[in-house]
């Protein structure tokens, strides 16, 4: 089984479905985010205050190219904004892993956020234009880059979600 990537927005569910998603396919899970921050040694939010998004945009981008050319079995989460750079674009259509795109609207995404709180992409206020505009940039990318569209807002819920798409990854 090659490794699985998920993509989309914040707020689609890729943390969360990332983790039920190796339980359910007896895989290993890994938080491109989580990488990235252990790495760096402070949250994502601190490294987007105290070294910018280029400098984050770069890491994401080395540990992308580091955990897709270990060409491991597991599922793999990535940041909503991993589509954004180029490099990365390329890493992802070269790679040999299964790309999921999780979609939702952003309607749905903003409920699922709340607050915007560690979200360095986002400002106090209405969500829903912010993540439309997000989307709207990016969904043509993320489409580009997934082998599967998975629409996250019809599904029941995360359970039946992971359980619907660990039947899509194993026909």
């Amino acid at each position: 089984m090659s490794a699985t990537v998920l993509l989309g927005m914040m707020g689609a569910g890729k943390t969360t479905l990332g983790g039920l998603l190796a339980e359910r396919l007896g895989a290993p899970y890994a938080s491109l985010d989580g990488m990235i921050a252990a790495a760096a040694g402070k949250d994502i939010p601190r490294i987007f205050a105290e070294d910018g998004e280029d400098e984050f945009r770069r890491q994401e981008t080395a540990a992308l190219a580091e955990i897709l050319a270990a060409d491991a079995a597991g599922v793999i989460d990535t940041g909503g904004g991993i589509v954004d750079r180029p490099a990365n674009r390329e890493l992802l259509a070269a790679s040999s892993a299964r790309r999921i795109y999780l979609q939702a609207p952003a309607e749905i995404l903003a409920a699922r956020i709340g607050t915007p709180e560690g979200r360095p992409m986002l400002v106090e206020g209405d969500l829903v234009p912010q993540l439309a505009k997000l989307l709207e940039r990016r969904d043509a990318h993320y489409r580009a880059a997934a082998t599967i569209v998975f629409p996250t807002a019809e599904a029941a819920g995360p359970e039946e979600a992971a359980a619907e798409l660990a039947r899509l990854l194993q026909e």
